[in-house]
């Protein structure tokens, strides 16, 4: 996998979601920020869950890997993406956030 490829993957997708979601969120409530910021949590606990639960309980052969919980796989690096990736989550919902309140401003302006 590219350099490239890993950044769109693991971080603009994750920045372009959650500003899609907070503008629409915030197009619908108020509270739009703070839903949007939650199901960003949501979401990450929800796939490091599935990496957890697909992880293997014998040690697979060739792999580096330790045991965790009863299961072998790297809970430091799945931490370290999706906490890197739940930060550019939130710089989306921000941009978002002030987008639509730019926006908003500029509709009670008129």
């Amino acid at each position: 996998m590219s350099n490239s490829t890993f950044f769109a993957l693991w971080f603009l997708v994750p920045f372009l979601s959650g500003l899609g979601l907070t503008l629409f969120l915030r197009a619908l409530s108020r509270w739009g920020s703070l839903w949007a910021a939650l199901a960003g949590v949501v979401l990450a606990f929800g796939i490091v869950l599935s990496i957890y639960l697909s992880s293997p309980r014998t040690y697979p052969a060739g792999s580096e890997t330790e045991l965790y919980l009863g299961r072998y796989w790297e809970p430091q690096f799945v931490g370290i993406i999706f906490g890197w990736g739940f930060v550019f989550w939130l710089m989306g919902a921000g941009v978002g956030a002030a987008v639509a309140a730019v926006c908003r401003r500029r509709s009670f302006e008129t």
